[in-house]
């Protein structure tokens, strides 16, 4: 038994930093929960003001205002290790790589191809194999865990990638689980999960659907008329150059960026309602300006542009467990070279046929996803009630 729960609104999406977490708590009905999720940088100190008429234009909630405007950094390169692997064979710490911004993608995947071998090479050094820190160890890790706490049934929440872990658990150990929740659906099967293809058609998407919602507003639908006009034009449109203020410099810069990508920039970000109540504002703007002027718009504008010189976040770390595993799971290894190169210079083989393959169960689950995430959009969820558990969509 099953039921699929679309919500008008997400949690922070998995888009720039992976964290793994799988902790099991004890509760009246003892409770596993496989937490696996990628959040974006915390919201700036300073929050620029409500745009008046402070009022939601989708859905309800708090008067709406760009809280956390979008800041892409998909074009990196390794610069230096930030946490040192800790080398302790009974509770090993990986570590993470250090990234600074660079354009094209290509420039980052030689100093990381080095840099992921010297890690790996560390590690196996000091007895510790990249390759068991896969999904595949970690589902047998929380069974075992489980049996030594004496929890004979597990009820399973799973969050973002979590999920994945929750239905892999699910499928190598059934009779342990009794039910299970699964938020923002990410199912085995799904492989194309982070690649930059998916995420940025996923966030036109999602665009679509503002616009929809905004026809049914009618404070909304008064105040832009033509926004289904305005994304048609952006759509169409395969070179737009804009002037701005760069965020932190005060500079004025002219940069050239795509409609798509400006399209998909915003349907990315509207995980956030904050961002989601301004989408049709920022779409209107667009089409009726050259030069954009306030807080919002320019840090859309360079995310789209992915200009490094004008990025507000110059570094990022990630946990080596991000490479390991996407490796396991992902016959065509991590979405950042597209290919096995750096799985294969960790040392980390695709699990096989099992690790992306459809979980299927009668096991009683709540699937819960929202209509505005483009990392695992709620198709996900519905294909997974589906398949998985023989729900009439």
């Amino acid at each position: 038994m099953s039921a699929v729960a679309h919500t008008g609104s997400t949690r922070s999406s998995f888009a720039t930093r992976f964290i793994t977490a799988c902790t099991l708590v004890a509760t009246m009905s003892s409770v596993a929960f496989a937490d696996r999720a990628y959040d974006p940088p915390a919201a700036p100190a300073t929050r620029p003001a409500p745009v008046a008429p402070a009022r939601r234009v989708v859905g309800g909630g708090v008067p709406a205002h760009f809280a956390q405007p979008p800041n892409a950094t998909p074009s990196q390169v390794q610069e230096d290790e930030y946490m040192e692997p800790v080398f302790d064979r009974a509770s090993p710490e990986l570590g993470s790589i250090l990234f600074r911004p660079r354009n094209p993608r290509s420039l980052a995947i030689a100093p990381l191809r080095d840099s992921l071998s010297k890690r790996a090479a560390d590690l196996k050094k000091h007895g510790i194999d990249p390759a068991n820190f896969t999904t595949r160890e970690v589902i047998e890790d929380i069974a075992d865990v489980s049996k030594a706490l004496h929890y004979e049934k597990l009820v399973l929440f799973g969050v973002s990638y979590g999920s994945h872990y929750a239905l892999r658990f699910m499928d190598a150990h059934p009779a342990m689980v009794e039910a299970s929740i699964l938020d923002a659906v990410a199912p085995p099967e799904a492989t194309q999960l982070l690649d930059s293809a998916f995420v940025a058609t996923a966030g036109r998407a999602i665009v679509q659907q503002i616009v929809a919602d905004c026809r049914t507003d009618s404070f909304c639908a008064t105040q832009y008329q033509d926004l289904t006009g305005a994304v048609a034009s952006l759509l169409s449109a395969t070179s737009i150059r804009k002037t701005v203020i760069a965020p932190g410099t005060g500079d004025w810069r002219t940069l050239e960026v795509s409609g798509p990508t400006i399209l998909s920039v915003l349907g990315i970000s509207s995980g956030s309602d904050d961002v989601l109540a301004n989408v049709p504002r920022i779409i209107t703007q667009f089409v009726a300006s050259d030069t954009l002027r306030d807080d919002l718009s320019p840090r859309v504008v360079i995310a789209a542009a992915v200009d490094p010189a004008l990025q507000t976040a110059t570094w990022q770390a990630v946990p080596l467990t991000y490479w390991v595993t996407l490796c396991g799971d992902r016959p065509n290894g991590e979405p950042l070279a597209t290919s096995r190169q750096l799985c294969d210079v960790l040392g980390v083989p695709y699990d096989g046929e099992k690790a992306s393959a459809p979980v299927r169960s009668d096991i009683p689950s709540l699937l819960i996803s929202s209509g505005y995430d483009a990392q695992t959009p709620a198709a996900l969820a519905d294909s997974t009630a589906r398949r998985k558990f023989g729900l009439a969509m």
